[in-house]
């Protein structure tokens, strides 16, 4: 599998590197900076706030152009929600015909009623964020995220795990998919531990997420059941 982390920052480095420890995919990262040059030096590094020890994971490309990257079949996406409408056409020529996006993000996410219909009319409107992003990525290929993990990057390259490892993945509609399945079984192989959710768009969880992406070293509670 050809697979991408679009902003591989302290959740996608943390996915990074713990994906790319299971071996047999070809993985790419989107990175900025400083943090981009120590990941093409030195790799990108997880280091275990329990003292297990460090990870270092060397990608198959590091890069600041994913256009320059072959199409993915996967990419995964760990962007803050703002940054989201001014990468899309990029995610979107990203993907293989049969690939899929993941969103793995901060607040309500922008597909929140995609195949919902009139299940929720009181929602509240993202009309211009969601259809700034849906022109270039047909929200019938993605799948949604929500992150139960706090992380850090204490210097360019060296990501730091503190607490957490839980990973909630759903369809927009609810529905449970064979691309579901399989994601949710590469992550598990990864030692993540993902479950599938019939109602992502609504889980409490958005704001633990939040709450993540603004301050990694918050305490956050464990995922519930």
């Amino acid at each position: 599998m050809k697979l991408c982390i679009f902003g591989a920052g302290a959740i996608g480095g943390h996915l990074a590197v713990r994906l790319g420890a299971v071996g047999g995919h070809q993985i790419s990262l989107v990175a900025r900076g400083a943090h981009l040059d120590a990941i093409r030096r030195d790799g990108l590094t997880l280091r275990d706030g329990d003292g297990d020890g460090d990870t270092c994971f060397h990608p198959h490309i590091a890069t600041d152009r994913p256009d320059a990257l072959e199409p993915q079949d996967l990419v995964i996406i760990t962007l803050k929600a703002h940054a989201l409408a001014g990468v899309a056409e990029r995610v979107g020529r990203l993907l293989t015909p049969d690939g899929h996006a993941l969103f793995i993000t901060n607040g309500l996410p922008w597909w929140w009623n995609h195949g919902l219909g009139a299940a929720c009319p009181d929602s509240p409107p993202l009309a211009s964020l969601e259809d700034r992003i849906a022109q270039e990525i047909n929200p019938a290929r993605v799948i949604g995220g929500v992150a139960y993990s706090a992380n850090r990057i204490i210097r360019p390259g060296l990501i730091v795990h503190d607490s957490h490892n839980d990973w909630i993945l759903g369809e927009p509609d609810g529905q449970t998919t064979a691309r579901l399945s399989c994601t949710v079984d590469l992550f598990v192989a990864a030692g993540l531990n993902a479950r599938p959710s019939p109602d992502l768009a609504h889980h409490p969880a958005q704001a633990v997420v939040q709450c993540l992406q603004q301050s990694d070293q918050r305490p956050y509670p464990p995922c519930p059941e």
